[in-house]
């Protein structure tokens, strides 16, 4: 188990590693108007600089490069701190959805080329994507997801077998059991209640503003007589 264990440990940090690495492969194609085009990768365009040209900065794709160098720290910390395990599940699966719902968006959406149409450098919705960059980085966020997870959940087998606890899984069931007990207890008010309860709250907001709307008045006309 302990082999196991370390084994999903070392993969989920590598996968981390390589969706970080992506963000540094060709992402995206801007065709000029010469004929030519540059491409430049994430990190590039989240910092609105491409091939010495000047872009919109993708404050999205730069929120996504973040996530996952926290993922990939996380992930290094997992084998140490067990927080880092929880840390690494949760920036993962975020990541990896912001990822994909780039992926399958229209490029224009997330890399801005609006100050290369003002330069006359590129006409309108010339931005493609390229190799897949992003679906790419998605799909490595989501494996080290899987891997982080199943590192966790090894890892509190095997400390659950020695000090006897339950397991986290145990845990959740246990919770909803608890919870679904507690539901029962609660005792639901009839209609006529909730029609009187309901009246009496709606006659108290009343009072309690025509109260401060009283006050409200008196002080602006105090303020009005001693400033004249």
């Amino acid at each position: 188990m302990k082999i196991l264990k370390n084994v999903f440990g070392v993969l989920a940090v590598l996968l981390a590693v390589a969706a970080l690495v992506l963000f540094f492969i060709p992402f995206a194609q801007v065709n000029l108007t010469d004929g030519s085009s540059v491409q430049g990768v994430a990190a590039e365009f989240a910092f609105g600089s491409v091939d010495g040209h000047t872009t919109g900065k993708s404050s999205d794709i730069l929120f996504c490069g973040i996530l996952t160098l926290l993922t990939a720290v996380f992930a290094a910390l997992s084998f140490k701190f067990k927080g880092s395990r929880w840390a690494t599940v949760g920036f993962s699966i975020v990541d990896a959805v912001y990822m994909l719902v780039i992926a399958l968006s229209h490029s224009n959406k997330f890399v801005d080329v609006q100050e290369l149409v003002a330069e006359k450098f590129i006409g309108d919705n010339t931005t493609q994507y390229l190799n897949n960059a992003p679906l790419l980085i998605s799909i490595a966020l989501f494996l080290t997801f899987a891997a982080a997870v199943a590192y966790l959940l090894i890892a509190d087998k095997i400390a659950a077998t020695a000090s006897g606890e339950a397991t986290v899984p145990q845990k959740v069931v246990r919770f909803l059991k608890d919870y679904k007990g507690e539901i029962k207890k609660i005792t639901w008010p009839n209609f006529k209640s909730v029609v009187k309860n309901t009246i009496i709250v709606l006659v108290m907001c009343v009072i309690i503003g025509l109260f401060i709307w009283a006050i409200d008045l008196g002080l602006n006309a105090l303020l009005r007589l001693i400033y004249k």
